[in-house]
């Protein structure tokens, strides 16, 4: 959905009505470009739970809590994005 920012800027061009047509499409080619970068990263994400849920379903799915694959790969992934940022994972 687009910003109302982005709405604004695409409903001034009606109060400019000497500036080129072209214009129109270009402002809207920008937010569909913005738009699929989006749905890039949702399908990324998508892909990311999907795993962790066939994950838990292979390795424990019905065990305890503290066996969940799910937890566990969470935990992993914090730890990691800790030490990349210049600080140990417990």
């Amino acid at each position: 959905m687009p910003s109302l920012d982005q709405v604004r800027e695409l409903v001034g061009l009606v109060d400019q009505p000497d500036r080129p047509c072209l214009e129109a499409p270009d402002v809207a080619a920008v937010h569909l470009a913005e738009v699929r970068r989006k749905l890039e990263a949702l399908r990324a994400l998508e892909a990311a739970v999907a795993a962790l849920v066939c994950n838990c379903e292979a390795r424990c799915a019905g065990g305890a809590v503290a066996d969940c694959a799910i937890l566990e790969d969470l935990a992993l992934a914090a730890g990691r994005a800790s030490a990349c940022c210049g600080s140990s994972p417990e």
